[in-house]
């Protein structure tokens, strides 16, 4: 069993380090778990002693990435004030080698660069957008440390379970819903899957499925969406699906409460069938939606509109983030992760970017 729990930072700036410090603190030792800095102020005299065999990548695989005392590192974008040679790039390719969890912090650059990310989907870390504010980056870290936690938790207990089986228990997934996992692609974590049940196996196989179940199943609606593509796919406009709303309440049974939730919110699609079939009378011809599912429920709800203007939708761009309907989209082979079924790309932003990525 690991025999430690903690976030180790990488940060070069002491003001923002105490700021993620002092939001992440709270959620850490609600869970047993401390926040650790990496001393990137020594020099390297300094720590050159320290070093197995003058190793700077051995020094920091034992103490600070080891997977069984370490549940998550949390990376600055840039680390230009440490005073020896440890690198953004060192530390992602280490965490990559060991299976620590590895959530960075990064500058969001436009639609190319996101489109270039959503073309790297099985990428083996957890992005945060550096454009938030750093009480919101430290609390979002601390719950993918928390979904983390969660996921090792059932690995390390269930340690003989099948996939399907073990996935479906971490998800907390309702019945029915298998069907629809099963559609996505395992990427790496279908390796780490058949691998034995030694601590540091198991511990890979939860850093794998972490990153699986928040890179595509979150990141790509199908069997789960986000807001948007909830709305988009109900039909009504993303408005009438903030947090607190008549229909956000009437959802609630939908809702996703596996890992990573308060990264949301999020729904089962499977669930949001189930809710309109309650509403659906006997001749009619397909399940409600858009406002008339909203008049059913005794509420009064504006449609949905696509990013055209028109008052259709049922999908969800992965670029703009917006709803979008099936005529001004595409579905370009390879950008999306199997199972992603009510993911698409607005054809303008497509025809702008794909010869860039």
């Amino acid at each position: 069993m690991t025999n430690g729990k903690r976030i180790v930072v990488f940060e070069d700036d002491d003001e923002a380090f105490a700021e993620l410090e002092r939001v992440m603190v709270p959620r850490c030792l609600a869970v047993g778990a401390k926040v650790e800095r990496y001393p990137g102020h020594l020099k390297w005299g300094e720590i050159e002693p320290e070093l197995p065999n003058g190793s700077i990548s051995n020094y920091l695989r034992s103490k600070y990435l080891d997977p069984r005392t370490t549940n998550l590192v949390l990376l600055d974008f840039l680390l230009e004030d440490y005073r020896h040679p440890v690198s953004r790039e060192l530390v992602r390719g280490l965490s990559d080698e060991t299976l620590v969890p590895l959530c960075v912090y990064h500058h969001e650059q436009g639609n190319i660069s996101r489109a270039r990310q959503t073309r790297r989907w099985q990428e083996s870390e957890i992005a945060i957008d550096v454009s938030l504010t750093l009480d919101v980056i430290g609390n979002n870290a601390a719950v993918v440390m928390e979904g983390f936690e969660h996921i090792r938790s059932v690995v390390l207990s269930t340690a003989t379970a099948g996939a399907e089986d073990l996935v479906e228990v971490i998800l907390k997934a309702p019945k029915g819903v298998s069907s629809s996992i099963r559609q996505y692609s395992w990427g790496r974590a279908e390796t780490w899957l058949g691998q034995g049940t030694g601590e540091i196996n198991l511990l890979g196989r939860a850093t794998m499925l972490g990153y699986w179940i928040h890179n595509q199943l979150l990141q790509f609606p199908g069997a789960l969406v986000n807001a948007t593509a909830a709305a988009s796919y109900l039909g009504v406009d993303p408005r009438e699906l903030r947090f607190g709303s008549p229909l956000f309440e009437k959802l609630a049974s939908a809702s996703y409460t596996g890992p990573f939730h308060e990264l949301g919110p999020f729904w089962w699609t499977i669930g949001l069938d189930r809710i309109r079939d309650q509403f659906a009378l006997a001749n009619d011809e397909t399940i409600p939606k858009g406002p008339e599912l909203g008049r059913r429920m005794g509420l009064t709800l504006r449609p949905v509109t696509c990013a055209k203007g028109e008052e259709k939708g049922g999908y969800y761009c992965v670029i703009t983030k917006k709803a979008i309907c099936a005529d001004h989209s595409v579905r370009p082979e390879g950008w999306l992760p199997l199972g992603a079924e009510l993911c698409r790309i607005d054809t303008d932003e497509y025809e702008k970017i794909s010869p860039y990525v």
